[in-house]
């Protein structure tokens, strides 16, 4: 056999042999990102329960996340050890990464965006507790595969159908998008009815108190008898209908008057009514129009 065709053969095989690898390794890659897929509601659901449950503030960094679901949960260390892997990570750090998303109005965790390690392996973005990101520049902060190609679907963004790049599971050296929620956003979509005022505490008047609390609502101020009554500047505002007297504590303080009139569209959640006093609450109320 000629030396020409030994090294034919041998670059024959060479090229065989990395075809095999390349489609092994592509198939592996396609096969963990689909794990992550399986359990992204709990990745997504753990923080926005948190915002939804207290004070409307996501959790200040994963170890605060990891805290609220140790005094919440049961099967904390289940989901630790089975839902909050990063499939897509090699080597010892093997936990989803998780960070708060400012707002730079009111100083609140209103979004959250979690990263995984990607296709080479390794979460390279060192984002600190004191590197804070906010809503409107979180994705220049962050090198990720994925910057462009995940898609806002309602108050998330997905990523579909990530591309395996051999050279980037060797020498990359971003991380993966995998979620990203606006937790204000999903609050507000919670709200799939809208009622008139007088609906409303018809509505109380016949259901117990336990079927609407910690329901959300939209609440039309169409003021039928002249019983408007509100405080139109600060934190909160009161409506007076008839004998019942319904408070509003708003999401974020009002900074100007004559914001509230009796067309307004209310959004909040209700967290109590005392029909004895007559007397509802909503919080994290958001003026919709």
């Amino acid at each position: 056999m000629s030396k020409k065709s030994i090294l034919f053969s041998i670059i024959t095989i060479l090229c065989i042999l990395m075809m095999i690898l390349w489609f092994g390794l592509r198939k592996s890659y396609q096969n963990t990102f689909e794990k992550l897929e399986d359990k992204r509601f709990i990745f997504y659901e753990t923080p926005y329960l948190n915002y939804y449950n207290f004070n409307y503030d996501c959790p200040s960094s994963f170890e605060a996340l990891l805290e609220f679901l140790q005094l919440n949960r049961s099967d904390y260390q289940y989901l630790i050890n089975e839902s909050f892997i990063d499939y897509l990570a090699r080597g010892n750090d093997t936990l989803i990464r998780y960070y708060p998303i400012y707002n730079r109005k009111n100083k609140k965790r209103e979004s959250f965006v979690l990263l995984s390690a990607g296709i080479d392996g390794s979460h390279d973005n060192d984002i600190k507790q004191e590197d804070t990101l906010f809503i409107d520049n979180w994705t220049t902060k962050i090198i990720a595969y994925n910057p462009e190609t995940y898609e806002k679907t309602g108050d998330t963004i997905r990523n579909y159908n990530p591309n395996f790049n051999i050279y980037n599971y060797y020498f990359g050296s971003k991380d993966l998008i995998i979620q990203y929620v606006d937790c204000v956003q999903r609050f507000k979509n919670r709200a799939r009815y809208t009622y008139t005022v007088n609906e409303f505490i018809e509505l109380v008047k016949e259901n117990d108190k336990r079927d609407l609390e910690r329901k959300v609502i939209k609440l039309k101020l169409i003021n039928q008898d002249d019983s408007l009554s509100v405080l139109k500047k600060g934190e909160y505002f009161y409506f007076n209908y008839g004998d019942f007297l319904i408070q509003f504590n708003l999401a974020s303080k009002i900074d100007k008057e004559n914001v509230i009139d009796n067309t307004n569209l209310i959004l909040g959640k209700i967290s109590e009514i005392n029909k004895s006093e007559k007397k509802i609450i909503l919080t994290n109320c958001f003026i919709v129009e």
